[in-house]
């Protein structure tokens, strides 16, 4: 028999090694799954809630969650449509007193004690206010009030906070959905949160929240320099301040400082995203401008959609902007911008700096379709149609197909679709002669500024 030589030795154990690790994970995954405990939850008409990719999903006939064996939550609406939940979701009802929270939280306390929790955990909201680490960077606070300072934001009941890696933050729940794009603290009854530095303040108590499971937020705070009077005579022309990068640009505050001469002012300017609220087909955007000097020659916004840029030149005086025709649920980087004349070399030289970038989705429009009632005697469907308000449809059918066979469809008018963009929605109905087993109303020929809108909305109705 011939021996193995040295590298057939070698090739052969790492084969077999291989072998057992892939036959290792194989069982390991049997087994996670045989010893799988389905968790499945009803939830009321009503109910709040955010998928995994912070999409808002609002439910309006009581549904069913379940968790599946990867340990993410699932939750299946009355048209069987399924969205995916993630490994954590809150769910709110104005209807109910409690809310409920799904997967694992941290309940951090005013001692600093840490209580976890697993699975469905109850929240009575109408008590002291309480604050929960969810996973990496992401809280929720459940309190009567939650507002910033200047109440920039100002909600009420519950606040989902997902940092960023810079200390930014998108805040939502019921009432708002927006980013934060300076450092932020949220205020409420019983305690403080810094969000960018992630820190609980109860009274004079310091609570590091980032020492919970860790986190991987890279805010640094600034370092504030003093300013200092190198006036050797008379008095000081002023308060210091944090005054920022100062020079032709970047954030800052008004500096009232000194020089030589004791009578002169000196100027920092500022330029800033302070907010961004995303809709269905635009962005809200706030922003700062102090150039009391004159010496931007313009400001804009940068808009990417991945493929094209968009440049649009704000207005210096105003502090709001809105940008349209966007695209539903899309992701953008939004930059704000600066130019101005640098003569620092002795020649009037153009400069273009980039003050804030932000990457940002749109969100999903608001629209539905619904069974409302069948009637056998006359043939009938009746449905609901409910479409997005922001985006204005120009021409839309409904179709009907039974067991994947055509039926027939309806075109809506102008004032049809402005009537589905109301509140009730448009109510009408499609006839038939014979119906099959599985029956599908669909939205079709939806065109929006010229294009196919690709609306993808159905709903089914099964005739036992």
């Amino acid at each position: 028999m011939r021996k193995l030589g040295k590298k057939n030795k070698i090739s052969f154990v790492i084969f077999t090694f291989i072998v057992i690790l892939v036959v290792a994970i194989f069982v390991y995954g049997i087994n996670r799954v045989l010893s799988y405990e389905k968790e499945e939850y009803e939830l009321t008409t009503g109910s709040v809630l955010y998928d995994e990719d912070n999409n808002f999903l609002s439910l309006n006939s009581a549904s069913f969650m379940s968790r599946n064996w990867n340990g993410k939550y699932y939750v299946t609406l009355e048209d069987e449509t399924s969205y995916n939940l993630g490994e954590e979701t809150v769910v709110f009802n104005s209807n109910d007193y409690r809310m409920y929270l799904y997967g694992t939280f941290y309940q951090v306390f005013e001692n600093g004690k840490v209580e976890k929790h697993v699975g469905q955990t109850e929240v009575v909201r109408n008590t002291e206010a309480k604050v929960y680490k969810l996973k990496d960077r992401k809280y929720l606070i459940v309190a009567s009030k939650i507002a910033t300072e200047d109440l920039s934001v100002n909600t009420a009941n519950y606040l989902i906070i997902e940092i960023d890696k810079i200390g930014n933050a998108l805040l939502m729940n019921n009432e708002i959905n927006i980013k934060t794009i300076v450092p932020t603290v949220l205020k409420t009854d019983d305690f403080n949160f810094d969000i960018a530095n992630e820190k609980l303040v109860f009274g004079k108590t310091y609570i590091d929240l980032k020492k919970i499971n860790g986190s991987t937020n890279e805010y640094v705070e600034p370092v504030k320099k003093p300013t200092t009077n190198n006036n050797s005579g008379g008095s000081t022309g002023g308060t210091g301040g944090t005054g920022g990068a100062g020079g032709a640009g970047g954030t800052g505050s008004i500096i009232y400082g000194n020089t030589s001469n004791s009578n002169k002012i000196e100027l920092v300017k500022k330029v800033g995203l302070n907010s961004i609220v995303p809709y269905s087909t635009y962005l809200d955007v706030d922003y700062t401008v102090i150039d009391l000097n004159n010496e931007y020659n313009s400001v804009y916004l940068l808009i990417d959609d991945g493929v094209n840029k968009n440049k649009i030149e704000l207005n210096k005086e105003s502090s709001n902007y809105k940008v349209r025709n966007l695209k539903p649920n899309y992701e953008y980087n939004v930059s704000l911008g600066y130019t101005y004349t640098d003569k620092s070399d002795g020649f009037n030289t153009e400069m273009d700096e980039i003050s804030d970038v932000f990457k940002i989705k749109t969100a999903k429009l608001e629209q539905k379709l619904e069974i409302t009632k069948i009637n056998k005697a006359n043939k009938q469907i009746h449905f609901n149609l409910k479409l997005d308000d922001n985006y204005m449809l120009e021409t839309v059918s409904i179709a009907l197909y039974s067991d994947s066979i055509f039926i027939q469809s309806i075109s809506l008018s102008q004032d049809d679709i402005r009537i589905a963009t109301t509140d009730s929605g448009f109510s009408a109905y499609i006839t038939y002669e014979n119906l099959g087993t599985q029956n599908i109303l669909k939205v079709e020929n939806a065109i929006y500024n010229g294009e196919n809108a690709n609306i993808d909305l159905s709903t089914v109705y099964v005739n036992s």
